[in-house]
């Protein structure tokens, strides 16, 4: 099996440097970045579509989708890491969001700790363990997965480290990796299990400079 992994083109509440709305769609530059992804997909076969949820992900996967004449397939465990409900469409600049998000940095490892409806790292890493099980008994044999980059981090680790992710490595890995907007990374399983092939290309969007 070989899955394109696909993160979504930049969305509207990204570009105004507020945390993100389920509901935010893709700014212009989004969507001109979504069109060139769905102009390379019209080239590579693949047998299905999924994507998450959110309308960014959803407007992403359904450009791809018209390429090759397929459905969209929405899965709820392939969306973005929850983050409470009180960050979202709030300024990251802000002071009191800013105090917020410490709290959650200094407490994402604790098992049994939440500020309010947000995911924690004990979550996110289970939703990553489910979402791999989930693909792993799929029948198709390429899979296009129109995801988000926190998650994605969760996912890759999953693959390479299995349950044994700790809350650090995936803080210093989701720093270092810095996943760009309408990326594909490749993965394929095999009898040895998951391997990357490729990781956050994003060639295809470089525009010529004057």
């Amino acid at each position: 099996m070989k899955v394109y992994f696909v993160t979504h083109g930049e969305s509207q509440d990204y570009c105004d440097n507020i945390y993100e709305r389920p509901e935010s769609p893709l700014t212009d530059d989004g969507y001109q970045d979504i069109l060139i992804l769905a102009e390379k997909f019209s080239k590579i076969s693949f047998d299905v579509i999924i994507s998450s949820p959110l309308e960014r992900a959803i407007e992403t996967a359904e450009e791809i989708a018209k390429s090759s004449n397929k459905k969209v397939e929405i899965n709820e465990l392939f969306t973005e890491v929850r983050l409470p409900k009180e960050l979202e469409g709030r300024s990251i600049d802000d002071p009191k969001i800013k105090n917020i998000q410490k709290l959650l940095l200094a407490k994402w490892s604790y098992p049994a700790w939440h500020y309010s409806d947000e995911e924690n790292f004990t979550d996110v890493k289970k939703r990553a363990i489910n979402a791999l099980s989930y693909l792993n008994q799929r029948q198709e044999k390429d899979i296009v997965v129109v995801t988000h980059s926190h998650f994605l981090t969760m996912v890759f680790l999953v693959m390479a480290l299995g349950k044994y992710v700790t809350a650090e490595e995936y803080s210093r890995f989701d720093t270092f990796s810095q996943m760009d907007h309408a990326s594909i990374s490749l993965c394929e399983l095999t009898a040895k299990g998951w391997k990357m092939q490729i990781w956050n290309e994003s060639f295809h969007l470089i525009r010529s400079i004057n």
